[in-house]
Order: C-alpha cells, then sequence, then structure tokens
C-alpha cells in the first residue's frame, strides 16, 4: 500500500503552490484554448448540437453568410447528427488499423519468473484491449485528456491494484506537460468540491471550504514511482502528444485538428445540398401576379406587408408580414412564382401566361461535385493517398508503392505515438503492483499493414503477371493475396504462406506448367508437384492434421514446417509418378496385346477362299490393318 508519511517542507511547499495555482493556474489560457478546439473536433466525431461540441459557435457564422429566410431553412435541414460524422468515422477506422499489424511485439521483464509474472499482470489488466477500444476512442471524442494511473483502494491477490483513468481537458484547471507527453504536474477538478493534484512525488486531494482549498487528511499519498533512469516521474500522462507548434504543450494535434475548417466547411456544403435538394431538381412555373386579398382586423397586404387601413389605427411596432405571401416559397415540386403583369400596352409582355424554368441541374451538379471534392481533399490529406488497382507494370511504383508508402508514413507516426504512452501506462502499472520485482517494458504494434484489399491485389497480380512482370514482385503479391485475405486470422495466413513456399512453379498456371512440360522445358516430376498441388495439401491435412494445428498455432519453426512439407510433397509426387508409370506401363501391354491380335486375324484372312471372306460391308467396320 502507499505510504502516507508527515509532511516535509518541500511537500508544504508544494501544497502552497498547488492551492495558489488552483486559483490562478499558469496555464490558463492554453487550457481554454484546449476546450475550444476539443469542441471543434467533437462537432464532427459525436456529431451532436449541444454545448459539448461547437455547434452554436459554427451556426453563428453562418448566420452571418446567408439572408435570414435562408439561414432559417438552413438551420431546420441540418439534422443530428450532423453529416460530417460518416466522414469522421470512415477516417479514424481507417487510423485503426495501427491495430492490425501482422507483427506486433510486446514483452514484460521482471527479476524471476517472468513468464509468470506477466501472465498476472495480464490476467489483472488488458492493456492492449484497453488502449485499442479505450483509449482509441477517447482520442475521437476528447483528443486533449489525460490518463492517470492511481491504485484502487485493497488488494488483488496479495498485491496493490493500479488502475488507468480518463482525466477530460474541461476539468483540468492546470498542467505542466513535456513534449513527450509526460506531466510535471497535472491538476484537475473532480467536483464543484473536490480538487486533485499529482505530481512526481505523490497525489493531493483538495477539499473546497470556504472558498479555499484545504489539503485532505490522510494525503499527500507518496506513489514512489522512478523511470529506467531511476529518475521520479508522474504518473498522468497525455493520451496522444502531437501538439499544435513547437513551442505549445498542451493543445493536441488531433487527427481532424489540421482539416477542422475544411471539415466546417464541408458541413455547410452538406447541408446547403440538402436544400438545394429541396427546389433544384423540379422546374419553376412563372405566371403573373394577382392582388392578394389577404385582410386581418382592419389591415391589409401591400406587396406581401400587413398595413393599417384606418387612420384610427395604430401601426404595428414591427413589420408584419403577409402569411398568405409567406407561404409562397421557392423550393418544393410545383413552385410558382409570380410577376408583375404589364399595366399599359406599352410595357413590354416579358413571359407567356405561364412560364416555365427547367430544373437547375447545373447547380446541382456543381454543389455535389464541390461536397465531393471536400469529402476526398479531407480524406486525403488526413490519410495519405489511397492505393487503386495498377492497370500496367509501369504503374506499379508510382501508383500502388507510393500510394501504400503514403498511407503507411501516416500509421507509422500515428501508432509511434500510441506507443509510447501505452508503454508508459504499462511501466506505471506493472511498477505499483510488482514493485522492484517489474523490470521493464517493451510495446511495438509493428508495421505491416493490410493498406488494400484481397481483390485489389488480386487485380494487381493479374496487371503485373500480363505485363511482364518479374517473378519475385508476383510471389510478393501472391504474399499480399495471402495477408489481405486471411487478416483477420493470421495462423490460417500463416499456413497458407507455408504452403505458398512450398508450391512449385506458384506464379503459373496449370495450362502454361503442362505446356512447358510437354516440350521438355521444366522437370516432369515439379511439373508434376504443381498439377497435384491442390490434392496433396487435403491428403497432407488429412494425415497430419496434430503438424497443421502446431503450424497454425505458431508452435514449430517455419523454416521446419516448410521443409517437412517439402518432403512429405516429395513423397507424394512419386507415388504419383510410380502410378502413372504403372497405368502407362499397363496401357503400352494393352496396346500391344490388341496389335497382336489384329495381326493374326489378318493372317488368317490371307489363308481364306474367295468365298468365306468378308463382305464390304463388315469390312469398313474392320481396324485399319484388317482391311489391308
Amino acid at each position: 500500500m502507499r505510504e502516507i508519511p508527515s509532511l516535509k517542507k518541500t511537500d508544504t511547499d508544494r501544497v502552497a503552490t498547488y492551492q495558489s495555482r488552483i486559483k490562478k493556474p499558469l496555464n490558463g489560457d492554453r487550457i481554454a484554448k484546449a476546450v475550444d478546439n476539443e469542441k471543434r473536433v467533437r462537432l464532427h466525431t459525436v456529431g451532436t448540437q449541444d454545448s459539448s461540441t461547437s455547434f452554436e459557435q459554427w451556426l453563428e457564422t453562418i448566420a452571418k453568410i446567408l439572408p435570414k429566410n435562408k439561414f432559417e431553412t438552413f438551420r431546420l435541414l441540418i439534422g443530428e447528427p450532423v453529416p460530417t460524422l460518416t466522414l469522421s468515422e470512415t477516417i479514424f477506422d481507417e487510423l485503426a488499423k495501427i491495430f492490425e499489424s501482422s507483427n506486433p511485439a510486446q514483452k514484460l521483464t521482471f527479476e524471476s519468473d517472468n513468464e509468470r509474472q506477466t501472465n498476472e499482470f495480464k490476467n489483472y489488466f488488458d492493456v492492449d484491449r484497453f488502449f485499442k477500444e479505450d483509449v482509441y476512442e477517447q482520442l475521437k471524442l476528447a483528443p486533449n485528456s489525460f490518463l492517470v494511473v492511481d491504485v484502487k483502494e485493497g488488494l488483488t491477490q496479495g498485491k496493490p491494484s493500479p488502475t488507468p483513468y480518463f482525466v477530460n481537458i474541461e476539468a483540468v484547471i492546470d498542467a505542466s506537460v513535456n513534449r513527450d507527453g509526460s506531466t510535471n504536474y497535472l491538476i484537475f477538478r473532480v467536483d464543484e468540491k473536490t480538487v486533485v493534484a499529482i505530481d512526481d512525488e505523490a497525489y493531493y486531494v483538495f477539499d473546497s471550504i470556504n472558498e479555499d482549498y484545504e489539503l485532505r487528511e490522510g494525503y499527500p499519498s507518496v506513489h514512489n514511482l522512478k523511470d529506467r533512469l531511476d529518475r521520479p516521474y508522474t504518473p498522468a500522462f497525455l493520451i496522444y502528444p502531437n501538439f499544435l507548434n513547437a513551442t505549445d504543450t498542451i493543445v493536441v494535434n488531433s487527427p481532424l485538428t489540421k482539416n477542422l475548417g475544411s471539415m466546417e466547411w464541408l458541413l455547410f456544403w452538406s447541408v446547403s445540398k440538402r436544400y438545394l435538394d429541396l427546389y433544384a431538381p423540379f422546374p419553376i412555373y412563372v405566371s403573373y401576379e394577382e392582388d392578394c386579398t389577404y385582410e386581418q382586423a382592419g389591415r391589409i397586404c401591400n406587396n406581401g406587408i400587413l398595413v393599417s387601413t384606418s387612420d384610427d389605427l395604430e401601426e404595428a411596432a414591427s413589420v408584419i408580414p403577409c402569411p398568405k405571401c409567406s407561404e409562397n416559397r421557392m423550393f418544393g415540386a410545383g413552385t410558382e412564382v409570380t410577376v408583375p403583369a404589364p399595366q399599359t400596352k406599352d410595357e413590354p409582355n416579358l413571359i407567356d401566361a405561364i412560364n416555365v424554368i427547367p430544373a437547375s441541374k447545373d447547380s446541382i451538379e456543381y454543389v455535389t461535385n464541390e461536397k465531393v471534392r471536400l469529402e476526398q481533399e479531407i480524406y486525403y490529406s488526413i490519410l495519405g493517398k489511397t492505393s487503386q488497382p495498377i492497370e500496367s507494370f509501369s504503374q506499379s511504383v508510382s501508383q500502388l508503392d507510393l500510394s501504400t508508402e503514403s498511407r503507411k508514413a501516416v500509421l507509422l507516426h500515428m501508432k509511434g505515438i500510441f506507443e509510447r504512452v501505452q508503454n508508459k501506462v504499462t511501466y506505471t502499472m506493472a511498477r505499483l503492483m510488482f514493485g522492484e520485482e517489474f523490470i521493464d517494458s517493451y510495446v511495438n504494434y509493428g508495421d505491416n499493414y493490410f493498406l488494400t484489399t484481397s481483390e485489389q491485389e488480386t487485380k494487381n497480380f493479374k496487371a503485373l503477371k500480363d505485363a511482364g512482370a518479374p517473378e519475385g514482385m508476383l510471389h510478393s503479391n501472391l504474399e499480399r493475396i495471402i495477408a489481405t485475405t486471411y487478416k483477420t486470422v493470421p495462423y490460417t495466413a500463416l499456413l497458407n504462406q507455408i504452403y505458398l513456399e512450398v508450391e512449385p512453379y506458384q506464379t503459373m498456371s496449370i495450362e502454361n506448367v503442362t505446356k512447358l512440360v510437354g516440350v521438355n522445358m521444366i522437370p516432369k516430376k515439379r511439373a508434376l508437384a504443381k498439377i497435384h498441388f491442390t490434392d496433396f495439401i487435403e491428403d497432407f491435412e488429412a494425415q497430419h492434421s496434430a503438424l497443421v494445428k502446431m503450424i497454425q498455432l505458431g508452435e514449430t519453426d517455419k523454416d521446419k514446417a516448410v521443409q517437412t512439407i517439402k518432403e512429405q510433397l516429395s513423397k507424394y509426387v512419386e507415388t504419383i509418378a510410380t502410378e502413372i508409370e504403372k497405368d502407362y506401363k499397363q496401357q503400352l501391354e494393352k496396346d500391344e496385346a490388341q496389335m497382336d491380335m489384329v495381326a493374326s486375324k489378318q493372317n488368317k484372312d490371307q489363308q481364306m477362299p474367295d468365298i468365306a471372306k468378308p463382305s464390304s460391308v463388315a469390312k469398313r467396320n474392320m481396324p485399319s490393318r484388317a482391311k489391308e
């Protein structure tokens, strides 16, 4: 359990410092900026119109752009969640590939009994799941949050029970943060009456009493945490220490932050598209206007405005629009618009009795294209260029390799941030739980990502093969097809990768192999191995199920597994070759016997008198040699 010592002078100085900073924080302005930034992010990742997002601020900007009557309709069409939520979810789904690498690695190191203590820690708390689900979700909704590691009351199997929890930036009063996301101190509000401070020595709890903050009895609570270099540190970390500039260590640059302006503009165009859809697809009918006859309480309509008909009736304090005229809005199916009719014969007649303005297809296309352009611009800006199926070998570097490298660079940057924070949290929790028995932790998400689909890779393979790409490139493409096809079942992917290593002529079709063996271009037994490889795999898996299971579970060395399967394939091919040779000899003997029978028949025919020889009809049905 934590040590609760009497206050030393240094403790007293820190308590006084934190009591002062609760009232006058050093970094209050930067924290307020971070809160505003986070609200702008939440507008697109939560999609609500409440005070937790910047919806009202965005709406105020739109109100300055649109006329009042247009703005009222625009406001009704926004809906909830806002339209940009879909794009945000798509982006974060792609970024979640940082957790899907095929070569992750991590290790916990203890002074003794490493395996037992590692399993004990993992059974106590699944840090991998916590970061993949909880921390990643927090990044979407509250990217400026902190992660604090504390110890719960009570013991778990005789050991302290460390637990991580989030502190949202709205709750933070003051903080001193380093470039790597570690903190020198963190002060935050738990509720209206309670404030917590954490630094590299202890946890402090303050109670609000008569507008002052007094240290709660039993605190500070010392944690005695030291890093790998034996330096004390604070068990509180930013969840995503990626900052907007080189001097700011408070405001986080989340995946969406640098595109927030574009996201807000996209939101405007998305709603504008809905507005346009109300009237642009429909023709507008134009006719001459008739005088409005609306009358109410001594007021009549005059050009859409109600005016008094009596000098005794006081004019309204504000303009009253005519309810009947107000119903004529310029949208919807069958909209009708009226224009003044000529008053004299000398005035031009600009329209027929009824004129039709066709639907505005150009406007619809422009708004739709602009919306799509903005979506693609934001998507590519955040994720890098996406890979499309290549059409020729010459495109393989420029289109496939460079596009995947662009996307991979984004993932590598993000996974590096997550790795460092997860490593800090893992190290801290294990240190609090096991004390000095725990030595170190290592976390690596890996770097082998699935950035294309199996369908894309299959199309790429066909294009490369048709273009005459080298075997090495084709083989690599086959490996990617297997990896993307079985990305959710890595053990099956491993087994198929081993089969790929064993199969002869992996990139050639059976038809081409048959042609080549027919002209003695390749060995017959290797051709047999290719032709019968699928049958061999079925036979091998049926007879060696235990070995297959070991391969799938990674319990046997890959190279050893390849060698074993190659030996089994060689035996299988020998059996087939022996059977083929046996069948060939039997067929040859059968053909020779048939030829002997034909020859014997011919000798008998030559010794027959003419009257005993077969008729011409029967002769036509004999083998050719019997006719001679």
